[in-house]
């Protein structure tokens, strides 16, 4: 009987198993706020309790409250929340205002059990005064050296105008940018305030983070009735960053890479006895040092940039070279008459032709070779006479020898020479209606957004052709360089100042072989616009 018993339990604890109905359409319908069990009511005026109880139509699951829910005004304190069944409870834990408009934005905090479905952006309103405030600010934000719309930026207005208050306070209005870039702010008191936007990357509504993002009107902005027209805010980086030299690798090829924490105009004065050359890049982040010498042990150079006023040693452990060398064609369909650049992974001192072969349907071609006269670590090849179709390149044992005496195993690449056709032009025409005062910056770009080539824009009207262009997706990009500095800058908040304006030709630019295209591109470029006017 004991065994028949234990038998038994176990049969009617197996038959009690909970189990999710199956069949039927699925459940996409999110909780709903049940109006007349919400005490008070949504939508009061004169309210001054401190706890307000919203009843759901069902169960439901509540989604980190602190990160979706916002409450404008901002509140001192941090409610607090109680789940009872389909009640919340929200106890609010601060004083009021007085004759000030309340709205809680619920964001995703609230979702259904079942299947997640979220009711988005529920808003519970109520006024301390006799009636609710009813202005609101609607608009975007984008980034400025991107253009594409800056998702999850928190828009905040201030009632202090000091320039100071978005790193000592939190906003007094804020609402978050949704994946298209655009705000609300609703239930807004008339009057004047301060604009700004923040990437937080800490979540606290202060700025103070020089890795964050921001944008600002550079005015304040009154907010006194209905017909307010949207803003548009472009966030950018103060680069407010100190410099350093953020990361240093002894790599397997007797080089040393410095990254730095920004971009330099110009290339690092290093000081060593037994570095070869410093290879770097206007513009970028980065420089990679090579050596003279096999060296054991760690290194300490002093190291200084002039445009950060930057002094410091670089210090880093060495490592014997380890890594082969390696050669690769640079670009793969050659123009006729064009060089072929052969690049490698440690500087070239000798070649030797005898041990260099090109070769086209197994028959040997005549070239001449030679190192680049820019940078040592490339090979710049010129066949003799030049025919279309598929070559190999062959560097047999021993063809070069680089810096530091090590030589070549076989090596083999390829590329083809195309015919004049094979490749595309491009022309662009940019017209104004004011000729500005200062230059722009023309960038043709390719698929990655990577730029090809870089013009200085000084008249207008006339054409900019771009020749040999492989059949491919191009775009072009335009920067209002105001300073005539050749480059784009960034804005300065305490300066008033905004980035630079840049503009992205809208059209899809799509080429195929032996293409001619011609595009004209109008522009306006007075007067300067702010930031509610930049479109």
């Amino acid at each position: 009987m004991k065994y028949l018993y234990l038998i038994t339990v176990l049969a009617l604890s197996s038959c009690a198993q909970i189990v999710a109905p199956t069949g039927g359409d699925r459940d996409s319908t999110p909780p709903a706020a049940i109006e007349d069990k919400t005490i008070p009511k949504n939508l009061s005026t004169n309210f001054n309790s401190n706890t307000i109880l919203i009843t759901f139509n069902e169960y439901f699951r509540f989604n980190n409250p602190n990160q979706n829910i916002v409450i404008t005004p901002s509140l001192k304190e941090k409610p607090t929340y109680k789940i009872k069944g389909k009640k919340l409870y929200i106890f609010l834990n601060n004083k009021l205002e007085e004759n000030t408009t309340y709205t809680i934005n619920f964001g995703e905090a609230i979702s259904d059990v079942t299947e997640n479905n979220v009711l988005k952006n529920y808003k519970y309103v109520f006024s301390t005064g006799a009636f609710l405030d009813s202005l609101q600010l609607k608009g975007s934000v984008v980034d400025a050296l991107s253009n594409k719309p800056s998702e999850d930026v928190w828009v905040m207005l201030y009632t202090n105008f000091a320039d100071s208050i978005p790193l000592k306070e939190k906003p007094y209005y804020f609402s978050k940018t949704n994946k298209n870039g655009q705000f609300e702010i609703t239930h807004i008191k008339d009057g004047n305030y301060k604009l700004f936007a923040l990437e937080d990357v800490n979540n606290n509504l202060i700025y103070d983070n020089p890795s964050e993002n921001i944008g600002f009107l550079d005015t304040l902005i009154a907010i006194d009735n209905d017909s307010i027209a949207p803003i548009k805010l472009y966030t950018f980086n103060e680069r407010k960053e100190k410099f350093y030299a953020k990361k240093t690798t002894f790599n397997t090829n007797n080089s040393v890479s410095i990254v730095f924490s920004k971009s330099l105009d110009s290339v690092p004065k290093i000081d060593g006895d037994i570095i070869h050359h410093i290879y770097f890049k206007a513009g970028t982040d980065s420089c990679v040092v090579f050596l003279k010498d096999t060296l054991k042990g760690k290194i300490e150079w002093p190291i200084s940039v002039a445009q950060y006023k930057y002094s410091d040693t670089i210090k880093a452990r060495t490592k014997l070279p380890s890594e082969k060398v390696k050669g690769k064609i640079n670009y793969k369909d050659i123009a006729p008459q064009a060089p072929i650049s052969l690049r490698f992974n440690y500087p070239i001192t000798q070649v030797n032709n005898e041990f260099i072969r090109v070769e086209k349907d197994s028959v040997s071609l005549e070239y001449t070779i030679e190192k680049n006269t820019a940078d040592d670590r490339q090979l710049d090849l010129t066949l003799n006479t030049y025919e279309t179709g598929e070559h190999s390149v062959t560097l047999l044992p021993n063809a070069i020898t680089t810096l530091n005496q090590q030589t070549n195993d076989t090596l083999v690449d390829y590329f083809t020479v195309v015919k004049n056709d094979f490749f595309c032009v491009l022309s662009l025409t940019i017209t104004t209606d004011v000729v500005p005062d200062f230059n722009l910056i023309l960038e043709l770009l390719d698929s990655k957004q990577e730029v090809i080539e870089k013009r200085i824009i000084t008249t207008f009207g006339e054409v900019n052709t771009f020749t040999k262009l492989p059949p491919g997706n191009y775009s072009f990009r335009l920067i209002f360089d105001e300073n005539n500095n050749g480059k784009w800058d960034t804005g300065s908040y305490f300066e008033n100042r905004q980035p630079e304006k840049i503009l992205n030709y809208s059209k899809p630019l799509s080429l195929r072989s032996n293409w001619e295209v011609n595009e004209t591109w109008e522009i306006k470029t007075s007067p300067q616009p702010s930031p509610k006017e930049r479109e």
